[in-house]
């Protein structure tokens, strides 16, 4: 999550992928007045998927009864359904989540779970909410529910989850046994990641000690360093006007002064992800200060673009269409709905049996990708030789 309860500390946990890589963006997120608490309609869904997650759970571990459940149901159902949620399908991923909290439960002995957590680090100005945190003799185990599926978010070596393991252990280590171990899970349902990272008690003070203490310290100098990267400049408020960020994309040190060599053009395809955030974010940033707070930006002006015609009542527009002649069959079509609809009405798993042949995929476009994707690598070549190869009669 990302700490909508904890939404003024100044060091979030959400948040600490930016700090502890780049403690220079605390002041300098401050001196601009913006925060980290997120105000865009995909934050607004996790909020509300969130939610949920914390009304199913506290009816599935019994912290709840049916009739505050049904109360509490109804409130957040209202409210979903006037932002236009998928409700069937908010309910299913939160259920994966709930399953995984059971699993965790049931494989850990005088355990105790609780929900939305809040738990003070150990770290000066560094709190936040734990979705949850399920509390046992000898292990704490931090689950996450991140409902975005723009981008994978990994358990290991999680920042955010590893401060909630030390809040955790503030809050809980010696209550009902001494803690050896922590274990921080990602829930990311919508895109299949249910990720896991272990370590002990002991490891993950350390890191908090030698690695995150001395960065939360040295935010409040003046002084304190940049260290812009991917990971830390992708949710930074002023990502599109922060100089190092900008100095840090564009500094390229290449050998021949005419072409790349293949070193080199990978290099550079590496470092493509960065340069498009970093153009996305200054774009952004450009728009909101000329638009929202009306700043003069020299050459540049803000105009209304792309509007599009829509009929957005087509029974009204066909009934005026049929009263100057026109027949419905002239002003209408009949179109298959999305796989995704049909994958809910006939079921995901007996969808394709159920089509045969009608159902058909294609081989897909060449994409470059990190050596360490999990799909086999083509070249031209050998699709070349898929494409001419003649099956053996005999096989």
């Amino acid at each position: 999550m990302s700490d909508h309860t904890a939404a003024h500390a100044r060091l979030s946990p959400s948040s600490a992928e930016r700090w502890v890589s780049c403690p220079a963006s605390v002041r300098l997120v401050e001196s601009q007045g913006r925060t980290d608490d997120g105000g865009s309609e995909w934050a607004a869904e996790g909020t509300r998927a969130h939610n949920l997650a914390e009304i199913e759970a506290s009816y599935a571990f019994g912290m709840i009864d049916q009739e505050q459940y049904h109360v509490r149901k109804t409130s957040w159902l209202r409210i979903a359904e006037s932002h236009g949620d998928d409700v069937e399908e908010m309910e299913g991923h939160v259920l994966t989540y709930v399953v995984m909290l059971q699993d965790i439960m049931a494989r850990r002995t005088n355990a105790v779970l609780h929900l939305e957590q809040r738990v003070q680090t150990g770290v000066p100005g560094c709190w936040g909410t734990g979705d949850a945190i399920i509390v046992s003799p000898t292990t704490v185990d931090v689950v996450d529910l991140k409902y975005g599926k723009g981008v994978i978010v990994k358990a290991h070596e999680n920042p955010q989850l590893m401060l909630y393991g030390c809040g955790a252990l503030e809050m809980f280590d010696g209550v009902l046994g001494d803690v050896q171990d922590v274990t921080v899970s990602v829930c990311q349902p919508r895109v299949n990641n249910l990720a896991t990272y272990e370590l002990s008690a002991v490891e993950l003070r350390e890191w908090r000690d030698n690695e995150v203490l001395p960065m939360a310290l040295l935010a409040d100098d003046p002084d304190a360093p940049f260290g812009p990267s991917e990971t830390a400049c992708r949710w930074c408020p002023v990502a599109g006007v922060c100089k190092p960020r900008m100095l840090w994309v564009l500094r390229r040190d290449f050998g021949d002064p005419d072409l790349m060599d293949a070193d080199e053009l990978a290099s550079a395809w590496e470092s493509i992800a960065d340069v498009r955030n970093w153009c996305n974010a200054v774009e952004a940033e450009a728009l909101r200060q000329a638009y929202s707070e009306g700043v003069t930006l020299p050459r540049l002006k803000v105009v209304l673009s792309g509007g599009k015609r829509s009929i957005p009542n087509t029974a009204l527009a066909v009934e005026r269409l049929a009263a100057e002649g026109y027949d419905e069959d002239q002003v209408t079509r009949r179109t298959m709905k999305p796989l995704g609809e049909l994958e809910k009405l006939v079921g995901k798993t007996r969808l394709p049996a159920v089509l045969g042949d009608a159902l058909t995929k294609s081989d897909g476009r060449p994409s470059l990708v990190g050596e360490d994707d999990k799909r086999e690598a083509v070249t031209s070549l050998t699709q070349a030789r898929e494409d001419f190869r003649v099956e053996d009669p005999d096989e």
